[in-house]
C-alpha cells in the first residue's frame, strides 16, 4: 500500500485552471503534484500534464474525439482507456486503449 505524504510547498503556485495562488503540493507518486485548493484542478508540475483521473498515468491525449463529443473538453488515457472530461475530471467513459480512431496506440 502506498503512503501519501502531502508537503506544504514554501513557495505558491498559480493554477493554471482558475488563476488561484495556492501552496499545496503532492509528492506522494515520487512527482511533484499541484492541486489548486479552490478548484481542485490537479496537474503534474514537471510539465503542466493532467494526470488520468482513473489511473494517474500521464500518458494521456487531450481532444482526440473533438467532433464526437460536441466539443467537450476531453482526455483519454492510453493506459487504462479512460475517456473523461478534462476540466471537471467527470469520467465519460471507457474506450479500449488498443484502437482509437483508427489508430493504434500500442
Amino acid at each position: 500500500m502506498a503512503l501519501d505524504i502531502f508537503i506544504m510547498s514554501d513557495q505558491p503556485e498559480t493554477c493554471r485552471q482558475c488563476g488561484t495562488r495556492t501552496e499545496f503540493a503532492d509528492f506522494s507518486r515520487g512527482k511533484q503534484i499541484h492541486e489548486c485548493s479552490n478548484c481542485y484542478f490537479t496537474y503534474w508540475l514537471e510539465d503542466g500534464t493532467v494526470p488520468c483521473v482513473n489511473c494517474s498515468s500521464t500518458d494521456v491525449m487531450e481532444d482526440v474525439f473533438d467532433g464526437l463529443l460536441n466539443d467537450i473538453p476531453s482526455v483519454w488515457c492510453k493506459s487504462c482507456g479512460t475517456l473523461y472530461h478534462r476540466d471537471e475530471d467527470i469520467i465519460l467513459g471507457n474506450i479500449a486503449p488498443t484502437y482509437v480512431l483508427g489508430k493504434s496506440y500500442e
